[in-house]
């Protein structure tokens, strides 16, 4: 009788399925004689035998094949996302199965591999192998490299993100941003065990300037602006302005994030005007640019790093103009630009400037600049003192105006002229104004004699003394 080999039982295995083998085991087949015969020829190649279905699964009766299963390790696997091999089959045969060179089941090729796709199709059951992984995270390096690229942080939003585009839940950025940014969400998990696990992957503790600007950034590229987000930036101005350094408003100075007062769009600050545009310019006049919905806090610093646009001095001025014309009056925010842009003014801007009556000489009445000095010039209705909130809130404006602190010898004389055209006519002059000639008189004659006594000081010392003969 020829005696049937290895090599012919490993052709018939081939031919059979994994549940036909179980079906002869539950008619009393004992499926260990074929380790017995396919051991006794060491001639047979591994790979020929791995791709019989004789391997037993772990806790079932099912047989696969040795590619399909793996040796059990140190792993444990609640989910069964790998078939392993019923350990109590090897008994006998340990020396062979390691020739086999079947899988074992690896930390790096199970959460590496196998639980990061098990996590991404079994969306239902994300929170559970979360719940695992923060169990044993602290034992693991290079298998959690590929979690960090995974969007596997459940956010407060209800998304899942990339840990490294997520927040620990932060006091700074709830009240920046509300429940608008990507704040990690715990519930569900075991809260200490699982912030140590995003904090590994890379969830940020804190929040940092960057990550406002990021933050912001990420919310601009959502779409257009709505009143949320508007009260959103208007929130981070107000912080920007709290900083010292204001590093925040210098890392936002040519970014795109202030919204437009028609919600059209996010723009970097030079290409907004200031909200309240119109007080300075007026409200018909063609801008050129948008309008900010934002209004930017009243810092000078604040304002020096973030530069809305500014206003032509020749917009300013023509609301100046048509507003003294219509009105009577002189819009004060208008006067307020002018001063704080005084130094830009040009010659010209300055002489067209001193046409217009600027400054209040009495209740409601306005005045050129000419007519103006710094201190009380006492010469009645025809010169006028600047007051003392002009003087504080317009100083640079009167210095670039040139309007001077007492009356010179020319400024006599033009009132003289004056009251001399307006009285030509009048048989008399009342008492007051009678005062302020005599008043330019002396001082025009106090002017005369110091110019002469200067003359005098400035003669050679040889001319007086020929002056006194021999």
């Amino acid at each position: 009788m020829v005696r049937y080999s290895a090599e012919q039982a490993c052709d018939d295995l081939a031919t059979h399925s994994g549940e036909q083998l179980e079906s002869w085991v539950t008619q009393g087949w004992e499926h260990r004689s074929v380790f017995r015969l396919l051991s006794s020829d060491s001639k047979l190649p591994p790979g020929r035998i791995r791709k019989l279905a004789v391997f037993l699964v772990k806790g079932s009766t099912r047989f696969v094949r040795g590619n399909e299963i793996a040796l059990e390790g140190e792993v444990r696997d609640p989910f069964h996302l790998r078939e392993v091999l019923e350990p109590s089959t090897q008994r006998g045969f340990e020396a062979w199965f390691e020739c086999l060179e079947l899988e074992h089941l690896s930390t790096q090729g199970y959460y590496g591999q196998l639980l990061p796709a098990f996590f991404e199709q079994e969306v239902q059951r994300r929170f559970e192998v979360l719940a695992h992984l923060a169990r044993h995270y602290s034992s693991l390096s290079e298998e959690l490299a590929v979690w960090r690229n995974l969007a596997c942080a459940p956010c407060t939003d209800g998304r899942w993100r990339k840990p490294g585009e997520v927040y620990l839940q932060n006091d700074l950025l709830s009240r920046l941003f509300g429940n608008t940014y990507a704040a990690l969400e715990l519930r569900g998990l075991e809260g200490d065990r699982a912030e140590g696990l995003f904090v590994r992957l890379g969830v940020r503790r804190e929040a940092k300037d960057e990550d406002i600007v990021a933050q912001l950034e990420q919310d601009a590229k959502s779409g257009r602006p709505t009143p949320q987000s508007v009260e959103v930036r208007q929130g981070v101005l107000q912080y920007a302005a709290g900083q010292k350094d204001f590093i925040l408003a210098k890392l936002l100075l040519e970014r795109a994030w202030l919204p437009d007062d028609k919600l059209e769009g996010y723009f970097p600050a030079s290409q907004l005007y200031r909200k309240d545009i119109h007080d300075f310019i007026g409200a018909r006049r063609d801008l050129g640019k948008r309008v900010c919905a934002c209004t930017i806090p009243n810092d000078l610093n604040l304002n020096k790093v973030v530069r809305l646009a500014v206003p032509s001095a020749d917009l300013v001025i023509q609301h100046l103009r048509d507003s003294i014309q219509n009105t009577g009056k002189v819009p004060q925010r208008s006067l307020v630009w002018l001063n704080s842009n005084a130094n830009q003014l040009s010659q010209l801007e300055l002489a067209r400037l001193r046409t217009f009556p600027l400054f209040k000489r009495g209740e409601e009445v306005y005045a050129q600049p000419s007519r103006f000095f710094r201190k009380d010039p006492e010469l009645g209705e025809w010169r006028f003192t600047l007051n003392d909130y002009d003087q504080r809130q317009y100083s640079q404006l009167i210095e670039k105006l040139g309007i001077p602190e007492q009356p010179r010898a020319e400024d006599w004389v033009s009132v003289l002229l004056e009251m001399g055209e307006h009285y030509k006519n009048t048989p008399s002059v009342d008492s007051e104004n009678m005062k302020v000639a005599r008043n330019c008189v002396e001082q025009l004659s106090r002017a005369y004699n110091q110019i002469q006594k200067d003359k005098r000081a400035e003669r050679p010392l040889w001319l007086e003394r020929m002056k006194q003969g021999p």
